[in-house]
C-alpha cells in the first residue's frame, strides 16, 4: 500500500474513554473507503527515551478494523486511561498488510490531561 504517514496530535482525558475512528480512503477524501479485510494494525506509545508505555493492536482489542468500510477504531477504556501515569508521549500507528509489511499511517504527540 505504501502510505505516507500523517502527523496528528491526540489528547487522552485521564479517566475518560479514548476512541478515535478513522476512515482510510483509496485516493482523496471524496474517494471510496480502502478495504482493510485481511489487515491488522498496531499502535505503539513511547516516552522521550523510546520506552514503550502502551501497545494497542487488533489482537489485544485496542484497534478494530472495519473491513470493507475502511475504518480503523482506536480504543482505550475509561478504566485504562484512569491508570495512565504519564502526561505525554509519542505514538505510531501502523497497518500490517496481509503479506506482513508494516505501513506507517499516523504518528505524533499523545497528551494526557485530567485528574483521573
Amino acid at each position: 500500500m505504501s502510505l505516507i504517514p500523517d502527523k496528528k496530535t491526540w489528547t487522552i482525558w485521564r479517566g475518560g474513554t479514548f476512541r478515535k475512528v478513522l476512515t482510510l480512503k483509496v485516493g482523496d477524501i471524496n474517494s471510496a473507503p480502502r478495504p482493510l479485510t485481511g489487515y491488522t494494525a498496531r499502535m505503539r506509545v513511547r516516552d522521550a527515551d523510546g520506552v514503550t508505555l502502551q501497545t494497542l493492536t487488533t489482537e489485544n482489542g485496542g484497534i478494530t478494523l472495519g473491513g470493507a468500510l475502511g475504518t480503523i477504531t482506536i480504543y482505550i477504556s475509561d478504566e485504562a486511561t484512569a491508570l495512565i501515569t504519564w502526561s505525554g508521549a509519542m505514538y505510531e500507528l501502523f497497518l500490517i498488510t496481509p503479506s506482513g509489511d508494516a505501513d506507517p499511517l499516523l504518528y505524533g504527540p499523545l497528551r494526557v490531561t485530567g485528574a483521573g
